[in-house]
């Protein structure tokens, strides 16, 4: 049963519109009258059960713009058709940028017209109900695929487009982001989000294969899945997949990518590796540039570059960059004119200046910046766009040099930057270090684990359990174990706590565990130390 709202300031418009058609024969058990939009919107607020509201668009007190923008506001599943003269254009054109479904004229107020047009929206709101769901539930198998929490029997009757059994996963970044996120006011990217899945959508409909998942509103994961034939055949099917999702994105959206694709796997349970591997080769944009198909074969390329080009002058430069005092070393000190020192050093090797290929040039200097990037993302969290920016192809940015000198300048700029990013880092670090030791002196005594610190400082768990080590001298659980035993053994000489009062109160839930623990590092047991 459905309830529609009237919203006219002409009675005999409302009467008409009320009795043009049976309501009651198509399932209207109530037709509601309002004369103008603010008692409209009053009886909006005070029914959860208005499925739609047929609204003149020209109103005193509060006209029908009014009363859909504060609907809106209630979030309330409210389909809304409008009433408009000729001369109401501009008001109709705002209401259709405010997701009314259609408008009707005055003067072409036709029972069957009217009819069919309220029938349509109410069957293109369960329609866009029954997608949402679909969307929803795919969306969390997707999640379940990439955390482990999927096996390949599920997905005989899931709604997942994956009905093959060879696996490909790719990671696609919206390339110039910063110029595409300039034309969503406010930094709203629903429209952009929905634009992009929409477009993948209508490829993968097409063919019954392949799904999209957000992973933010300038990556997404694409998900994938071929018949058992050659790996040449489904490349190719894959390539002529990602050449129409592109040419829809950069046709209707004006928006370039970038795609980082996996290998192939027979077993969706790895899917989340895959996964992995085409976020790295994404990522891999820096160097092959934008707009690109990034395939693992690339990023083997790039290893086999760095193996064979005159490895003897790779050795040198490598064994110039890592020793005791050279530039990486450098580098963890945050030693800037040390820094500058060494990598003058490296510049001064002579097969290096001396080299007779231009493209050989351009390698070296390139494979020098890779290992600086390569050497500090070892910490996960280190972001190489954070320093260069999510634009830069490094490979283009020196190629575009015309002597050794002006690439040893930009060189020597980045390695500028990479300090100051490495300084505030290291900042950063001792910051969160100094928040974890305070979280941990005030709830000692409760259940703290690392997980949990890790999230309060926003550090990922192992990056942070490794910079709380070389922060403290301790790791995590020596550290806050130390701090309970000290606690406790305040306790112990400056109160009458019983020694299980103490236990529970320093975060033991165990009096043979905290015993054996206080013994182990203070050398008497609780008691005995009490006693002194």
């Amino acid at each position: 049963m459905y309830r529609m709202l009237l919203v006219e300031d002409e009675p005999i418009v409302r009467l008409a519109l009320k009795s043009l058609v049976n309501w009651e024969k198509y399932d209207f058990d109530e037709v509601l009258e309002a004369a103008n939009g603010k008692k409209a919107l009053e009886i909006i607020k005070n029914s959860d059960d208005i499925d739609i509201v047929i609204t003149d668009i020209n109103m005193p007190v509060m006209n029908g713009i009014e009363l859909i923008e504060e609907s809106r506001k209630l979030d309330k599943d409210i389909q809304f058709l409008v009433l408009s003269a000729y001369d109401d254009y501009e008001l109709v054109r705002s209401a259709f940028k405010l997701g009314i479904n259609d408008y009707i004229l005055k003067t072409e107020m036709d029972p069957d017209k009217i009819l069919k047009m309220v029938l349509t929206v109410l069957e293109g709101r369960e329609k866009n109900r029954q997608n949402k769901n679909l969307r929803l539930e795919k969306e969390e198998l997707l999640r379940r695929i990439l955390s482990g929490e999927f096996k390949s029997e599920d997905l005989k009757n899931s709604v997942l487009r994956l009905k093959n059994s060879n696996y490909i996963c790719c990671y696609m970044a919206i390339d110039n982001f910063t110029l595409v996120e300039d034309r969503y006011e406010n930094n709203d990217f629903v429209e952009l989000i929905n634009s992009v899945k929409n477009a993948a959508n209508q490829i993968f409909e097409s063919i019954n294969n392949g799904e999209i998942l957000v992973i933010s509103p300038k990556e997404y994961g694409i998900f994938l899945s071929f018949e058992d034939a050659s790996k040449d055949g489904s490349i190719k099917k894959l390539s002529d997949i990602l050449n129409k999702i592109r040419y829809a994105l950069l046709n209707f959206l004006n928006i370039g990518v970038t795609i980082g694709v996996s290998c192939f796997c027979n077993e969706i349970e790895n899917i989340g590796d895959l996964f992995e591997e085409a976020q790295k080769n994404s990522r891999l944009r820096f160097i092959f540039g934008k707009g690109k198909d990034i395939f693992p074969e690339h990023a083997e390329e790039l290893n086999n570059i760095k193996k064979n080009k005159n490895s003897n002058l790779t050795q040198r430069i490598v064994l110039e960059m890592s020793k005791d005092s050279g530039l990486l070393k450098s580098l963890d000190i945050l030693d800037e004119k040390r820094c500058i020192e060494e990598i003058k050093n490296i510049f001064s090797i002579k097969e290096l200046m001396f080299e007779d290929n231009l493209e050989n040039i351009y390698i070296y200097y390139l494979e020098i910046v890779l290992m600086i990037f390569q050497y500090i993302m070892k910490d996960e969290d280190n972001n190489i766009e954070d320093i260069i920016g999510e634009d830069l192809d490094l490979y283009d940015e020196i190629t575009k040099f015309e002597t050794i000198k002006e690439i040893e300048q930009w060189i020597l700029e980045l390695l500028d930057k990479i300090i100051d990013y490495l300084g505030n880092v290291k900042q950063r670090e001792s910051g969160a270090v100094k928040e974890a030791k305070e979280f941990i002196q005030k709830n000692y005594g409760d259940k703290i684990s690392l997980d949990m610190l890790s999230k309060v400082v926003g550090f990922s768990k192992t990056y942070f359990s490794k910079v709380f080590t070389e922060e403290t001298g301790d790791n995590f659980i020596t550290y806050l174990t130390n701090v309970r035993i000290e606690e406790a053994k305040k306790l112990l000489i400056n109160t009458d706590m019983k020694i299980y009062e103490i236990c529970e109160k320093v975060g033991y839930p165990n009096i043979e565990h905290f015993s054996r623990t206080f013994k182990k590092i203070v050398g008497v047991s609780p008691l005995q130390y009490k006693n002194k």
